[in-house]
């Protein structure tokens, strides 16, 4: 209140006013005025006590004055920590509320157009909003300053956050056919969408394959500023047709020796079993027998029929994910 309350004593009683020397004791109630008081904003009623120092002449006085304290209008203003970012990702507000004649108070509503965001509230004279609630395109975000008992309510400047998203084309077939052992090769393109580059970094997976199938995808991860990118998986399949085909050549000999110590104790015990039973073990135990020597050369055994494995279907996903936000293409691998 310094310069504000400017109290005098006069003599009224001589021609001209004479200024009485004394002291001057402010109050606010009973409460002592100093020069470095500060008053919240409202109505006072300010007195003030005279002490003259000719007390032999004069007498003590007071007077009093009622006081206005208007709020101030503080400063508000708004930062976003990013002018781009993708859907899901966080996005953050800073909403800083200042005043030379103090640290305001109070709470801040951020808004999205007329969409209410959040309130918070101010702490050192800041408010932070965090939301992923942004949808994919332009945004001009706001914050209205709701005032306390010193500050008037204000708006803040604005903060402008273009919120984007990213898309798979596929450049290629999104069915690949091919041999056991062979190789499959996709290919399709990654593009931001809102933007013309990806303002974080996104990482590629692959899920789906056959088992024991191993893939190469080109890039596995795009950089942060990157724009559109060409991307090409290669899938290599096992080669497990051979190893079935071995199998299937096998299995009429392998029964063969099983069968064979068991033919001679079948012959021994054929009048336990009943006729029927003994004789198919027995024709078992020959033919298998009979592969045995055909497959060493002694007598020719019949030619084996291997079946052809059918062709698999597979369903490859590739997924890029940036932060909590993943978008999923799906690859056909179909295996002869």
């Amino acid at each position: 209140l310094t310069g504000v309350l400017t109290a005098s004593a006069q003599d009224q009683t001589t021609a001209t006013a004479k200024t009485i020397p004394g002291t001057y004791v402010y109050l606010n109630g009973t409460t002592q005025i100093t020069p470095l008081t500060v008053l919240p904003a409202g109505t006072y009623t300010l007195t003030v006590n005279f002490t003259p120092t000719d007390t032999a002449t004069y007498k003590t006085a007071m007077g009093s004055i009622t006081l206005t304290v208007n709020k101030v209008a503080p400063t508000a203003t708004l930062q976003a920590n990013a002018a781009t970012a993708l859907a899901q990702s966080p996005v953050s507000f800073v909403a800083t509320v200042s005043s030379p004649a103090s640290v305001p108070t109070g709470s801040v509503t951020f808004l999205d157009g007329t969409t209410t965001l959040g309130t918070v509230a101010l702490a050192n004279g800041s408010a932070v909003l965090t939301t992923i609630a942004l949808t994919v395109g332009p945004h001009t975000v706001t914050a209205q300053y709701l005032g306390d008992t010193n500050f008037t309510a204000q708006p803040t400047s604005s903060a402008s956050v273009q919120i984007t998203d990213f898309n798979f084309s596929t450049s290629g077939s999104t069915s690949v056919t091919t041999m056991r052992g062979g190789t499959a090769n996709y290919s399709f393109t990654l593009a931001p969408s809102g933007t013309t580059s990806f303002p974080a970094a996104v990482s590629l997976t692959v899920t789906g394959l056959p088992t024991g199938a191993t893939y190469t995808i080109t890039p596995q991860t795009i950089a942060a500023g990157a724009g559109s990118t060409s991307v090409t998986l290669a899938v290599v399949v096992p080669a497990q047709l051979a190893m079935l085909q071995k199998l299937e050549k096998l299995a009429p000999l392998t029964l063969a020796l099983l069968l064979l110590p068991f033919s001679g104790r079948v012959r021994r015990r054929a009048g336990k079993l009943s006729r029927l039973a003994a004789a198919l073990l027995l024709v078992g135990g020959m033919a298998g027998t009979a592969m045995l020597t055909g497959c060493v050369g002694y007598v020719t055994a019949p030619k084996q029929v291997v079946a052809q494995p059918q062709p698999e279907t597979f369903n490859i996903v590739v997924t890029a994910t940036s932060g909590s936000l993943s978008h999923s293409t799906t690859l056909t691998l179909i295996v002869q």
